[in-house]
């Protein structure tokens, strides 16, 4: 989910239980997900796909939250040939590895292939998804549809993000920081954020 592959999502089916089509104010609001149970004595490994540029404290509500379902989560940084990013790969994977240097249930690592792909030689049965607005859902709803065929054996675990996070996303946050903008309140506390801006340009 070469486009930007860490933002598509591979799913074999979604199962949601929600008033979406009925609630007008908030489409989401009842919104939940049934994540099957895997094979007895497996590992439960998930991957969370995305860019990162840079990882907010939605993410890492997300991760958090997440870790109580899966026995392992890969947050995979992957790559967009036709997209510029502002932090380069290599320390966006440097920053997020140090922010979870004590969890041992999350690795962090960048790929180039399909994430369907790259699941497969991680082998994850999930893949995990937040979702902050209803837009989000019927893209990612989108995404799913298309690439259900492509590994039919992964489920797509949706998170919604929480209230307050609602309106944090990476692209706002990095205009901020390209403009030397206070970023610590949209970041999480143990990021390496300054680390690797020392030195950069602003526009």
């Amino acid at each position: 989910m070469h486009t930007h592959q860490a933002g598509k999502v591979s799913v074999r089916s979604y199962s949601f239980v929600s008033n979406y089509i009925k609630s007008k104010v908030n489409p989401l609001k009842n919104f939940a997900y049934v994540c099957p149970a895997q094979t007895s004595g497996k590992m439960r490994i998930a991957v969370f796909p995305g860019s990162f540029d840079p990882f907010t404290i939605g993410h890492e509500s997300i991760v958090n939250r997440a870790l109580s379902l899966f026995d392992k989560i890969i947050i995979g940084i992957g790559t967009n040939n036709s997209k510029r990013f502002f932090i380069p790969i290599e320390d966006r994977v440097e920053m997020i590895r140090v922010l979870y240097a004590h969890v041992n249930e999350v690795e962090v690592l960048s790929y180039t292939d399909l994430t369907t792909e790259f699941c497969k030689r991680m082998n994850a049965k999930f893949m995990l998804r937040g979702l902050r607005t209803s837009a989000d859902f019927e893209y990612e709803k989108s995404i799913a549809q298309v690439n259900q065929v492509m590994l039919p054996d992964v489920e797509t675990v949706f998170m919604l993000t929480l209230p307050e996070h609602a309106s944090i996303n990476s692209s706002v946050v990095r205009e901020v920081l390209q403009f030397g903008g206070d970023v610590s309140k949209f970041i999480p506390k143990g990021l390496p954020m300054e680390k690797y801006l020392l030195g950069r340009n602003k526009l």
